[in-house]
């Protein structure tokens, strides 16, 4: 199994793609933050 930060390490090489086609470069710095926050251990106040 992978290092704590492993996963964001395999959602950064997953994301390139699609990060590759968003223009608008506060989009394409926000969005590896924003699923992070979605799918990490953290709790979220909402949904």
């Amino acid at each position: 199994m992978s290092g704590a930060g492993g996963w964001h390490d395999d959602l950064d090489r997953w994301l390139q793609p699609f990060l590759a086609s968003l223009s608008h470069s506060a989009r394409r710095a926000m969005c590896p933050l924003y699923l992070a926050g979605l799918i990490g251990l953290v709790d979220r106040k909402s949904v």
